[in-house]
């Protein structure tokens, strides 16, 4: 192995070998790059930046694949997830990379849409159309939707809640929930950066909102400098002529003088404040649509949706329990341990970003991830 700072996959016959160089940056420039075959190759892991073209994926050593995604029966070359609606008729789409966000909301002010499987053609920053069909970029699409969401429509920290904005009204505010659905009952996308309990206010009204479920909600909420606040707050250092914490109550917009009795009871109203009362014109427009998701499990209850928020945020645990492999030799062996030790090195976002590299999701959406070894003879090593 080489120094841990760097990672690139070398195939020596008969021994593969997994070594690193510059990965992580690879993956944080994922999106020049783009995503969307149905099959990534670790192997293709460009050494530097310079490398990361289309040209210079190799099509050798350790292929990991996502699998166990079902295909359209209507797809002739069975490339395109579906729905639990074998019916669904295959609508061909066009997005700009640049304006995805946009070009998404457009298509889906179709209340229509979702009565069709998209089959999503993507075109880069010079009007080229982008490599790859099917599934992968369909996910991929989804993502970087999501990602300009978070980013344009959205405030919060570790979970963001949509906020109002003077160019988008009700048409805007139903397609961004039409994406929601499509994306969960066609791809098994869901965005988890979306405040849950906002969600869970969707689906199931305000009605079974609990302090301890809003309070938890809103840390997740504020950034981590105020979260120290927040804990100072109700903890037994609690000095109610703390600057910080004086800062930190009108940054909220605090009207009431703050006491140790009184506190968590303002700490609970600013939450709902920031929670339940600001976006309640978002979760009017998306309350009626939202509902469609109630036929799955995983949205009919508030402990469901919990499990489905769990299920989805990638770590690296999970990612390494859907690997999938055959090891035939002790190379081979060397090789997915060195490929599982690489997963369990990355956190947050560096993480995201090679679950997406494998399969054009940032979020779990498979239930398997097919690992396979190829041999490389002569030239091809």
């Amino acid at each position: 192995m080489g120094d841990c700072n760097s990672f690139k996959l070398i195939t020596v016959d008969p021994m593969i070998l997994l070594t690193c160089n510059n990965v992580i940056s690879y993956f944080i420039a994922l999106d020049e790059y783009g995503v969307g075959q149905n099959c990534a190759s670790v192997s293709s892991l460009p050494s530097s930046e310079n490398d990361a073209t289309e040209n210079s994926l190799p099509s050798s050593g350790i292929d990991v694949s996502e699998s166990n995604f079902p295909s359209s029966g209507n797809d002739p070359e069975s490339t395109l997830p579906c729905s639990e609606d074998d019916t669904l008729r295959v609508k061909d789409v066009v997005v700009h990379r640049t304006t995805i966000r946009s070009d998404m909301i457009e298509i889906f002010k179709d209340s229509n849409v979702l009565e069709f499987l998209l089959d999503f053609t993507v075109l880069d920053a010079n009007g080229q159309k982008e490599k790859g069909k099917g599934k992968g970029v369909q996910r991929d699409v989804l993502t970087q939707f999501w990602h300009e969401f978070f980013t344009v429509l959205a405030t919060g920290s570790s979970e963001k809640t949509p906020y109002i904005r003077h160019d988008h009204q009700k048409l805007q505010w139903e397609a961004i929930a039409r994406i929601i659905v499509y994306g969960y009952t066609v791809a098994g996308y869901f965005p988890v950066q979306l405040s849950q309990m906002f969600i869970s206010t969707c689906l199931f009204g305000e009605d079974g909102l609990t302090k301890p479920v809003l309070l938890s909600s809103f840390r997740s909420f504020i950034t981590g400098e105020d979260r120290e606040i927040f804990y100072l707050c109700l903890s037994d250092d609690f000095d109610p002529e703390s600057k910080d914490i004086l800062d930190f109550l009108s940054i909220y917009h605090c009207y009431k003088k703050p006491t140790k009795e009184n506190m968590e009871k303002i700490l609970f109203e600013l939450a709902h404040q920031e929670l339940v009362q600001k976006p309640r014109y978002i979760v009017n427009c998306w309350a009626p649509i939202l509902s469609m998701l109630q036929v799955h499990a995983a949205f009919q209850t508030r402990q469901s949706l919990a499990d489905l928020y769990e299920s989805k945020r990638p770590t690296s645990r999970k990612i390494i329990k859907l690997f999938e492999a055959e090891t035939r030799s002790e190379c081979e062996k060397q090789s997915l341990d060195h490929l599982k030790r690489y997963v369990r090195s990355l956190e947050g976002k560096a993480l995201e970003r090679f679950l997406h590299f494998l399969t054009g999701s940032d979020v779990i959406t498979c239930e398997h991830i097919t690992v396979e070894f190829n041999s490389l003879d002569g030239i091809q090593r």
